[in-house]
C-alpha cells in the first residue's frame, strides 16, 4: 500500500469547495461534518479540509488538518471517486486521533448508506 498523498488529490479552488458544500450530501459526526459529491468520471477522488477560527489557534487548526490528511492517507482506497469536504467542529481540538479517525470513517459509511 502506497502511503503518499498526491497534491492532485486535494481540492484547492474555493469555487469547488462552495460547489460541493452547496450540492453535496452531508453526514454529521461528533467532531466533523462531511460533505460528499460523487464523480461521474473514473477520476480519482479529491478532498478538502476546512477548519474555522472558532476551532482554535493556528497551530491547533493545522494539527487537526494534519490529522485528517493522515486519516485520508491511510484509507485512501475507500475515498476514491468522491469529492469530499471535511469541516472540523470545535470539539475536534480536544479529540484524540483514534476517535477522530473513527468519527470520519463512520460519517463516510453513513453517507454511502443513504
Amino acid at each position: 500500500m502506497k502511503l503518499t498523498l498526491d497534491k492532485t488529490k486535494r481540492i484547492t479552488k474555493r469555487r469547488t469547495f462552495l460547489h460541493i458544500q452547496r450540492y453535496g450530501k452531508r453526514a454529521f459526526g461528533k467532531h466533523l461534518v462531511l460533505v460528499s459529491k460523487g464523480l461521474r468520471t473514473e477520476k480519482n477522488g479529491q478532498f478538502g479540509i476546512t477548519v474555522s477560527k472558532n476551532v482554535g489557534k493556528a497551530h491547533e487548526r493545522n494539527k487537526i488538518k494534519r490529522q485528517f490528511r493522515h486519516i485520508i492517507r491511510l484509507n485512501q482506497h475507500i475515498f476514491n471517486n468522491k469529492l469530499l469536504v471535511i469541516m472540523a467542529r470545535p470539539s475536534a481540538n480536544a479529540c484524540p486521533f483514534d476517535e477522530l479517525s473513527q468519527d470520519l470513517l463512520l460519517a463516510y459509511k453513513r453517507l454511502n448508506k443513504g
